[in-house]
C-alpha cells in the first residue's frame, strides 16, 4: 500500500509505502498518474530501505490544490506484488501554521505500566498542514516560560479535520487503545515533554 506523499519542493513529491518496492517497475513513470494535470517526468526508488519513491513533475504544484496521486495497477514491491488497494494519496502543500490551526485533541503524559505518552492533534483549520513545522515545548507550573522545546521530527501532511498521534511507540499505543487510522501515527521522542 501507499501510506502517503510529501511535496519535497513544489516540483517533487516523496511517496512512502507499506514495504519495499521494485526499483525497476517504480522507475516506470506511466505507474503513476496525478490529477490537475501534472505529469510525472521521472521516478527513483531511494535506498536503503527501498520503501520511498521520489517522482519528479512537468509542472509547479500550487498552494491551496489538492492533488491526487495514483498508482497503476502494473506497480509493485520487490517480490512482484502488485499495489495492495490502497493506491491513491492526497498530497498539497503546506501553508504556514496560525494560532488555532492545531488543537492538541488529547494528551497520555501517565500511561499504565510499561505503556508510552502520547499526543493527540487535530487539524482545525481549511489548510494543509505540516506537522514538521510544529514545536512541541513544556513550560514551568505557570505556563509561563517554556523550559525545552523541539520540533517534530516528521514531515507529515496533516489535511483539514484530521487527527495525528504523536508517541514514542506507535505499535504498543496501537494494541493498547483502538483506532480507526492505524496509519495515523507518527514514532517521536515525547520524552523531555512530560
Amino acid at each position: 500500500d501507499i501510506l502517503r506523499g510529501f511535496p519535497l519542493t513544489v516540483d517533487s513529491i516523496r511517496l512512502y509505502f507499506t514495504e519495499a518496492i521494485d526499483e525497476d517497475n517504480a522507475s516506470l513513470v506511466s505507474n503513476y498518474s496525478i490529477d490537475n494535470g501534472i505529469n510525472v517526468l521521472s521516478a527513483f526508488v531511494e535506498a536503503p530501505f527501498y520503501n520511498t519513491v521520489i517522482i519528479r513533475l512537468d509542472a509547479a504544484l500550487i498552494a491551496g490544490i489538492n492533488y491526487t496521486v495514483t498508482l497503476n495497477t502494473g506497480f509493485t514491491d520487490c517480490v512482484g506484488n502488485s499495489i495492495s488497494m490502497i493506491n491513491t494519496c492526497q498530497v498539497a502543500l503546506p501553508e504556514p501554521i496560525e494560532v488555532g490551526d492545531v488543537l492538541l485533541n488529547e494528551i497520555l503524559f501517565n500511561p499504565v505500566t510499561g505503556g508510552k505518552d502520547f499526543l493527540e492533534l487535530y487539524n482545525n483549520s481549511s489548510k494543509v498542514i505540516n506537522v514538521g513545522d510544529l514545536i512541541l515545548a513544556n513550560s514551568d507550573d505557570e505556563g509561563l516560560t517554556i523550559n525545552q522545546s523541539e520540533n517534530v521530527d516528521t514531515d507529515w501532511l496533516l489535511f483539514p479535520q484530521e487527527y495525528i498521534v504523536l508517541t514514542e511507540e506507535p505499535s504498543q499505543v496501537k494494541a493498547t487503545y483502538m483506532t480507526s487510522n492505524p496509519n495515523g501515527f507518527i514514532e517521536n521522542d515525547l520524552q523531555s515533554h512530560k
